[in-house]
């Protein structure tokens, strides 16, 4: 089912990896490659980036952390690290900038209401306030670097610490009732949110206006790989296409990623990454649909016959 692929499926501890980027050129080499504006990170912020291609096609997506003037971490999901990593060494050439994977340290995504108390009982006196600011902290005792996701609406945390420690953290955040191991759960909680995967939602072509990623890509900040079709894509009538969510009935179907979407028996768009949602009883979808075709509550037809209700993201809670 898309988004619950064995990649992203089973022990959530295994999800996240850190490529770290240091040395005297890091920061400004960093702000010439990636989409958002990384020469004003200080130590203790941080910011959603993306690899662009030279077309503003997205290659890849991730969490830089600036942990002093010189040393980053740049945390992905999915399997992205090596692509990162292969991605990042194209553009190096004399840049005294060393790339290496962090195999030592782990994260945690500490997601769901109730996220905040949950944190605060383990014994963290203060939460990062802003989107990807982190902090030193403890957790029951364990030292941790606690960041703020910060993408859609529900609470949202990485726990960042030495890998040998994710099994005991984890078990101590489980027991205030967040199952932070369940990588279904998670995937569920940011589909809700409308928050896509790169996998199933950004790897045909997807450009950041399409996506609505527009935490991860800053317009004013000068050239990078990309800038100029993000710029134009702003300037000139926004994008040709973007993302939807579908609401699709519990006993349909699931479509597979890439399912065309008909509506009146024209193709309009593709399907992405899809979750039951038990709880409220439907199927949710995100769905890339062509710009006439952007009418929420109308509803489409996938290739595979299912039947769906377009709308808007986030998806608006369902009455139970």
């Amino acid at each position: 089912m898309t988004a619950l692929d064995p990649a992203t499926t089973g022990d959530a501890l295994q999800l996240w990896r850190a490529l770290e980027v240091r040395g005297d050129d890091a920061r400004l080499w960093l702000h010439r490659v990636l989409s958002n504006d990384v020469r004003k990170l200080r130590p203790g912020e941080g910011a959603w980036n993306l690899l662009l291609d030279d077309r503003g096609r997205i290659q890849a997506l991730g969490l830089l952390l600036c942990e002093d003037e010189q040393r980053f971490a740049l945390w992905s999901d999915e399997g992205q690290r090596d692509a990162w990593r292969a991605k990042l060494e194209f553009f190096l050439f004399a840049e005294r900038v060393e790339l290496r994977d962090d195999d030592e340290c782990g994260a945690l995504e500490v997601a769901g209401e109730g996220a905040e108390e949950a944190l605060q009982q383990l014994g963290v006196a203060a939460l990062p306030a802003r989107t990807a600011a982190h902090l030193a902290c403890c957790i029951a005792g364990t030292a941790v670097r606690l960041v703020r996701d910060g993408r859609g609406r529900t609470p949202r945390f990485l726990v960042l610490a030495a890998r040998a420690e994710l099994a005991s953290l984890a078990a101590r955040l489980n027991a205030t009732g967040l199952d932070v191991r369940d990588a279904t759960r998670l995937a569920l909680l940011r589909l809700r949110d409308g928050i896509p995967s790169l996998r199933e939602d950004l790897s045909d072509g997807v450009r950041p206006a399409e996506a609505g990623l527009s935490y991860a890509f800053d317009l004013d900040k000068g050239c990078y790989p990309g800038q100029e079709t993000v710029a134009r894509m702003d300037t000139y009538g926004g994008p040709p296409r973007r993302l939807f969510g579908l609401v699709l009935p519990l006993e349909a179907p699931p479509p597979p990623p890439g399912t065309r979407l008909l509506r009146d028996g024209e193709d309009v768009g593709r399907s992405g990454s899809c979750v039951r949602d038990e709880a409220f009883a439907c199927q949710r979808a995100l769905v890339l649909v062509a710009k006439k075709a952007w009418s929420a509550g109308s509803e489409l037809v996938l290739a595979n016959g299912a039947r769906g209700t377009l709308c808007e993201l986030p998806f608006a809670p369902l009455p139970r």
